[in-house]
């Protein structure tokens, strides 16, 4: 098999059954994407569809601007950019060229400087208009619109199903499409829905000043993308029935059998369908088939060139696989321990999705059960103890942090930052599990280094635990340090009170700026809950859960300018 080819595995959770009988049983289907990709990265063809409309006024835009400004200056010579804008409605502010070629950058910077604010929101219309901007795609070239609102549209066409449709048809010219939501208000459903019709991904930016990274990561993410128009083809045998598939997959029915169209998928990348069948046994002992499973996809063009190189053709790939299973004369219960965890996975989902609904009519209380009962279903495949070096992890840390949530019953504004905080966590939305997000694709994090490279190496500072389990630790500061109880953070707190992702600490130029990234029980400083970004100065305490953190400059500055003068940034606030 290439080195760039996908992978396909299908597993019943059962490996027999007894004969003569009838049963519900579940079948893992995995996708998975290499982790290195073989030839030259693909040319990044990109257009900012910005929202203009009038809640973008103020800080928001200004931060928008000099993040377009910073993109143009990060992206390759060969790499094509342009600007649309909507509200209203919607115009080309600068038509996509060649970044390399003649004065490019430069009307970039000019045309984002005059940028305002103003009118309505018809996205519809921004999303056509950028539309059209794109020639046909070049053999080593990658698309993309990159969407960014802060509100809901309210001109145009304005439901989930009419603005996916629309992106369906944009994806079906070979055009991404990934969303990028901003502040409090805007509609996280309906971006999220748009960026899996487009093959694209959803960001939460919480903060203004978090833009140029969140554009840069989902810019650099396009870089990673190993193969497009993914789609799986179950036929099941006879006397076999699909009863569903588990999650929010778009599934249609076609000759082959049931169709699921997935996101194009990232260098990385694992991918966990799971399937419910109804199986009416035979009377005879023996191996018998229950499905079979088909992935359709096509190769990105750039991870193939070296092939073509050699003469050979890029032609769709399709992989196959079938599921067998034992009839036996007596009944069994044995599992197959490779399936077991990621069935669980998808099953707990479905129940905290159930919870979730329940927090979005305020029924924080009756949420309270169902998580308890899904979080011990989770610990019961470990023997009743919490799931460590297991792909049920970060679903159990996820289900604390749901716990914390409905134990607090947040007001209303405050559960809308929590909910868009997690909705980005894809895996946790859906029985799709996805193995990696757009924030840790090799280029995504290449082009965020890039992009702090502007601002020069970050000055010298360090965290010291003053208080709690890590008492007397010393943490030095680099550009970013995510903080939080997952173990995919910079700095991991091993606290109950801690939220997954909790905070993030950032080098912008003029000094570290300390994130709250929508945690439940919140990011102290001084003793004062923050709600903005906050510009930190030496000395200053930071409180999450029971860990307390001096911030400390080393270098004889103060932050809050380069120059060590000690001003405070604009957006710094204590709530």
């Amino acid at each position: 098999m290439d080195a760039q080819s996908l992978r396909l595995e299908a597993l019943p959770l059962h490996r027999s059954m007894q004969v003569g009988t009838t049963q519900t049983d579940y079948v893992l289907i995995k996708i998975s994407a290499p982790t290195q990709r073989s030839g030259p990265q693909p040319r990044l063809s990109a257009v900012l569809l910005l929202d203009v409309s009038g809640s973008m006024k103020g800080n928001p835009l200004a931060q928008v601007k000099e993040s377009v400004a910073r993109l143009s200056s990060i992206l390759g010579d060969d790499d094509a950019l342009g600007v649309v804008t909507f509200s209203t409605s919607a115009q080309t502010v600068v038509p996509i060229a060649t970044l390399g070629q003649g004065s490019t950058r430069r009307s970039i910077e000019r045309a984002s400087e005059s940028l305002a604010a103003d009118g309505y929101t018809n996205m519809s219309a921004g999303l056509s208009h950028a539309a059209l901007q794109f020639p046909p795609r070049a053999s080593d070239e990658r698309q993309l619109i990159l969407l960014l609102s802060d509100g809901q549209p309210n001109v145009g066409t304005q439901t989930l199903e009419g603005l996916s449709g629309e992106v369906a048809q944009i994806k079906s010219r070979s055009v991404a499409v990934s969303t990028l939501g901003y502040g409090a208000q805007h509609n996280e459903d309906l971006l999220l829905s748009l960026s899996d019709a487009g093959g694209g991904r959803y960001a939460y930016v919480k903060d203004t000043t978090m833009a140029a990274s969140s554009f840069a990561r989902a810019l650099g993410a396009q870089r990673d993308v190993i193969a497009e128009d993914v789609a799986l083809t179950m036929a099941p045998a006879p006397g076999v029935e699909i009863l569903r598939v588990l999650g929010d997959a778009r599934t249609s029915f076609g000759e082959g059998g049931l169709r699921i169209s997935l996101s194009d998928m990232l260098l990385g990348e694992e991918i966990h369908v799971v399937v419910e069948l109804k199986i009416s046994a035979r009377r005879d002992i023996g191996r018998v088939r229950t499905l079979k499973v088909a992935l359709g996809y096509q190769p990105t063009r750039a991870a193939f060139a070296a092939v073509d190189a050699r003469g050979q053709t890029r032609e769709p790939q399709v992989l196959r696989d079938e599921v067998q299973i034992d009839l036996t004369t007596l009944p069994s219960d044995e599992v197959d321990p490779r399936a077991k965890e990621l069935v669980v996975l998808a099953l707990t989902i479905e129940q905290r999705q159930k919870a979730r609904a329940l927090f979005d009519q305020r029924g924080f209380a009756a949420a309270i059960p169902i998580l308890e009962k899904a979080k011990a279903q989770v610990e019961a495949v470990h023997g009743g103890v919490p799931p460590v070096d297991s792909p049920l992890h970060d679903l159990h840390e996820a289900l604390l942090d749901d716990l914390q949530i409905a134990q607090k019953a947040p007001k209303p504004d405050e559960y809308s930052v929590l909910r868009k905080t997690n909705m980005d966590q894809q895996m946790l939305n859906t029985g799709l599990n996805r193995g990696v997000t757009q924030n840790a694709t090799p280029s995504a994090q290449h082009m965020v280094i890039k992009l702090q490279g502007q601002l020069g190496p970050p000055a010298k500072a360090r965290l010291v635990f003053v208080d709690g389990p890590q008492h007397g630790k010393v943490v030095p500061m680099g550009p970013e340090c995510r903080i939080g109880r997952g173990r995919d953070n910079d700095l991991v707190l091993d606290d109950a009170l801690a939220t997954r992702r909790h905070a993030l600490i950032q080098w912008v130029g003029r000094g570290f700026i300390a994130h709250d990234l929508g945690s439940s029980s919140g990011t102290y400083i001084n003793g004062r809950h923050i709600v903005d970004d906050y510009v930190l100065q030496d000395g200053d305490l930071i409180q999450i859960g029971a860990s307390k953190l001096r911030f400390e400059r080393i270098d004889g500055g103060k932050p809050g300018d380069a120059d060590g003068k000690g001003e405070r940034g604009d957006r710094a606030k204590r709530a």
